[in-house]
């Protein structure tokens, strides 16, 4: 319990319109030990009731609120080094300017609490609520947030870096242009939350939660987002530079005039997403979901699209040099328009058989020879590698290949049993299926039979 002859002595002081300069007085005059540099009085205000209490300037160092009811009070430009307030009710408290270095402010209540430009850098504020609470400018540096509640608090300019807010709760705060630089947001709720002109350089995101956050013109460079969820989110002129979106939930967001050159955006999810004019030089989006997207404009010179949904998506006008799509991408997009020309003498190139072995592997690979696929799977010198990619995709194709018979008879498993299942199913799906298993009878008896296998070959 509170120490009554202290909270007497203090509120007497505060209540004096001198800005407890009798407590100051006492406390760095009679009750400093100069020789063991130290207060002699231990301040005990736990449990006290300092509701409305006017405590500005007052040198509260080392005091114990624990419990403490302080709705309402004025502790601006207070001195509150190393302070407990566990479990203390500052709802609506006055704290701008305070010093909290060292407090700790664990399970406190700070409800529409006024900290603006507060100093609480490397503080102890795990499961705290700041709910409403006006954070601006504040610098919580390295401080420990971990589980706390900032729900519709303004947090604008203030400077959070290094600290750790994992699991915290922000639904609909405002963070823009706050300092989060190597800040720890992993599973931290961003719902609705404003993050313009945020720095998160390097920030841990993992499995955030940022659905409808605004993070126009944001730095996320080399930031981790792995599986975080921004659907519908706003990333207009964003900054994602070698970004780790690997597994993240895009759909619908608007990534328009991004930049997320170098980022990895493998399995992401961008359904819907627009991503007109964004700059994707040299992105990894294997296996991305770009369904619906828009593109248009879009930058992927040097980008991998190997495996990639591209079902609807709009491609027209986007920069393609160097596009590497190992495997074969899924659906039907609007491509770049290609000319007529240079399109007749892809498909010239592909289906002749002074082509070599290297340039068909490398026309498979890459943009615009990834057009016409479906022309060169029937070329006899495409390698067996490749043509046993391809032939999942176009078994008709590949059954016209003249070099079939022969791999056959030189190795009768040279086709895996798992692609042989897929090219047979597939072939089965095609309209004049009846007409292909007899014409092509032979080749068929090797494919079931290599589908058959329940090991692939050694």
């Amino acid at each position: 319990m509170a120490n009554q002859e202290l909270l007497e002595r203090l509120l007497a002081s505060g209540s004096e319109h001198n800005q407890c300069q009798v407590w100051n007085q006492w406390r760095q005059g009679s009750d400093w030990d100069r020789e063991k540099r130290r207060f002699r009085t231990a301040i005990d205000l736990s449990s006290a009731d300092l509701r409305n209490a006017d405590l500005r300037g007052a040198d509260l160092e080392g005091a114990n609120f624990q419990g403490a009811d302080l709705k309402g009070a004025d502790l601006s430009d207070t001195v509150l080094w190393a302070a407990v307030f566990r479990g203390a009710d500052l709802s609506g408290a006055h704290l701008r300017g305070a010093d909290l270095r060292g407090a700790d402010l664990r399970n406190a209540h700070l409800r529409s609490a006024h900290l603006r430009s507060v100093y609480l850098p490397s503080v102890g504020l795990a499961g705290a609520d700041f709910s409403g609470a006006d954070l601006s400018n504040a610098d919580l540096n390295y401080a420990d947030f971990s589980g706390a509640d900032f729900r519709g608090a303004d947090l604008r300019g203030a400077n959070l870096l290094h600290a750790h807010l994992s699991h915290a709760h922000l639904k609909d705060a405002d963070l823009s242009y706050t300092d989060l630089r190597d800040t720890d947001l992993s599973y931290a709720d961003l719902t609705d939350a404003n993050l313009t002109g945020a720095d998160l350089f390097h920030a841990d995101i993992r499995n955030a939660t940022l659905v409808g956050a605004d993070l126009k013109d944001a730095g996320l460079r080399n930031a981790h987002l792995i599986e975080a969820h921004l659907t519908r989110a706003h990333l207009v002129g964003a900054d994602l530079r070698d970004a780790n979106l690997r597994n993240v939930h895009l759909g619908a967001a608007d990534l328009r005039d991004a930049n997320l050159s170098d980022a990895n955006l493998s399995d992401a999810n961008l359904s819907d997403a627009n991503l007109s004019g964004a700059n994707l030089y040299h992105t990894n989006l294997e296996e991305a979901d770009f369904s619906g997207a828009r593109l248009v404009g879009a930058d992927l010179t040097m980008a991998t699209l190997g495996g990639a949904l591209l079902e609807g998506a709009n491609l027209q006008a986007c920069q393609m040099h160097g596009v590497r799509i190992d495997s074969p991408v899924h659906g039907e997009p609007m491509w770049p328009e290609i000319a007529a020309s240079v399109r007749a003498a892809l498909e010239d190139e592909v289906c002749s058989l002074a082509a070599s072995s290297e340039r068909l592997r490398e026309l498979m690979t890459t943009w615009p020879g990834h057009l016409v696929c479906h022309l060169l799977v029937g070329n006899p010198n495409l390698p067996q590698k490749q043509a046993i990619v391809l032939a999942q995709w176009f078994p008709k194709a590949f059954l016209t290949n003249p070099v079939l018979p022969l791999w056959f008879i030189e190795n009768p498993n040279w086709l895996p049993p798992k692609a042989a299942q897929l090219v047979f199913k597939r072939a089965q799906q095609e309209p004049d299926w009846p007409a292909l298993a007899e014409q092509y009878a032979a080749l068929v008896a090797h494919l079931e039979r290599c589908a058959a296998k329940d090991t692939y070959p050694s």
